[in-house]
């Protein structure tokens, strides 16, 4: 598998989807991190959006959520804007492209879209993870080429709205109303320390709510390195102003579910080779659609390993499928066997890359 494999479920993606995708944490995100902007938007009229803008092939880089909102003071001419939320754990350093790739797919398929209004698009960024990461816009990221001063006029230019919840500090975030945001956003916000997750139990658990309980729970453990037992313990063990026995209940209830539902090892290399599929495929359709990118712009869009991505291009560019196999088994399905029909469609996503331009890169 890949070297910076991200965990089997995605735990910080899927809680993040399931908090904003709740149209009251959506306004609770607007009003508590960009209060200038939430006083000129009717929130109240907050709307997701469940279309997609993206074409097949760039499914794997879709936003994570999309609501549609009017400005207040436009009744007579309702004015509208899209706002979505992408979602990073890790620094990527060209994440404003793939902002930048749904952005113009989003306006591009409006302005085709018989009796659609084109309508403006706010990016927002929301950044959970441990290292120090600012984000460049792209012509930041351009600014230390030789030729700026000639260029920069023609470089796309739009910004985005950047949140680093780990730069923020948990005596605000405890101060959040909106009782479920807030406990996703002390407990993303702290998660890399797991000391820090169980001393703001009593405020990530303070729930009445036993589905947004249950949510929670299942992501606390999804990383956490105690035993059940163990968390048990530390419950017992803590101050807290909720009710023991629910959070006990709740606990108990997910650890048979996961009995239940085979979390073992056999039942993890299902999903794991799922993923791994999936990753594999992404990351072919993108060397097939941006042939001359070089392995870090690949690297940069895909989160997926240099070494890896180096690997199998060099494969590729060898034109034979016996090598692409020796190098997709090394790096993505160690330990994984796949079907004919599996393999059937990745031979046939190789073969088109096989008669793309792809391939002058053997001349160069």
């Amino acid at each position: 598998m890949k070297e910076n494999k991200r965990k089997i479920h995605h735990p910080d993606d899927n809680l993040f989807k399931k908090v904003m995708e709740d149209k009251t944490n959506a306004k609770a995100y607007l009003e508590e991190f960009y209060p200038e902007l939430a006083k000129n938007l009717d929130l109240e009229k907050l709307q997701i959006q469940s279309e997609s803008f993206l074409t097949p092939q760039f499914s794997a880089f879709k936003s994570d959520i999309i609501y549609r909102c009017p400005f207040k003071g436009s009744e007579e001419y309702m004015q509208y804007a899209l706002i979505l939320w992408e979602h990073k754990s890790k620094p990527k350093k060209w994440v404003a492209i793939q902002l930048g790739l749904y952005i113009f797919l989003a306006l591009d398929k409006m302005e085709r879209a018989k009796g659609r209004t084109v309508e403006p698009i706010i990016p927002m960024l929301f950044y959970n993870g441990k290292e120090k990461w600012m984000p460049k816009t792209l012509s930041e990221l351009f600014s230390d080429f030789e030729f700026y001063h000639l260029i920069k006029d023609f470089i796309p230019s739009f910004d985005f709205l950047f949140k680093n919840l780990v730069g923020t500090s948990t005596e605000k975030l405890i101060k959040i109303n909106t009782a479920f945001f807030r406990s996703a956003m002390v407990a993303m916000a702290n998660r890399e320390s797991m000391d820090l997750i169980y001393s703001k139990f009593s405020f990530i658990f303070d729930l009445s709510d036993d589905y947004h309980l249950e949510i929670l729970m299942t992501y606390v453990l999804s990383f956490t390195n105690r035993s059940p037992k163990e968390i048990k313990n530390i419950f017992k063990e803590l101050n807290l102003k909720i009710d023991k026995n629910r959070i006990m209940s709740t606990l108990d209830m997910i650890l048979k579910e996961g009995e239940a539902i085979g979390l073992k090892r056999g039942e993890a290399i299902g999903i794991e080779k799922g993923e791994a599929i999936s990753d594999l495929l992404n990351l072919l359709r993108v060397i097939y659609k941006f042939p001359f990118w070089t392995i870090e712009e690949i690297t940069d869009f895909t989160e997926i390993s240099k070494t890896s991505v180096q690997a199998l291009v060099l494969a590729l560019l060898s034109g034979k499928l016996e090598p692409v196999h020796f190098m997709t088994k090394k790096f993505f399905f160690k330990e994984i066997e796949l079907s004919k029909k599996e393999w059937k469609k990745i031979d046939k996503m190789v073969i088109n890359i096989f008669n793309s331009d792809f391939m002058l890169r053997r001349k160069s």
